[in-house]
């Protein structure tokens, strides 16, 4: 039945960009085109033919979504 089937689990990433500015750090946030007026970091699903793991799809996914590319270093937060 239902209730023996287990979820799909479909891994994502998110990508939380700060940089530092007078005021306190800055966020880039990206509108939600499903939801406008709402908010969300820049992000998606790991494709398993594409990415190499959860760092190239975070680049990637950073990279479609705002068109700017990710020369630093990330930082992975479980």
């Amino acid at each position: 039945g239902a209730y023996n089937r287990r979820p799909t689990l479909s891994p994502a990433v998110d990508v939380a960009m700060l940089r530092p500015s007078d005021h306190g750090p800055e966020v880039l946030l990206g509108e939600k085109s499903s939801a406008p007026g709402l908010w969300r970091f820049p992000g998606g699903f790991i494709d398993a033919t594409a990415d190499d793991g959860a760092e190239s799809a975070a680049r990637r996914e950073f990279s479609e979504e705002t068109r700017l590319g990710i020369d630093g270093r990330l930082v992975q937060v479980r």
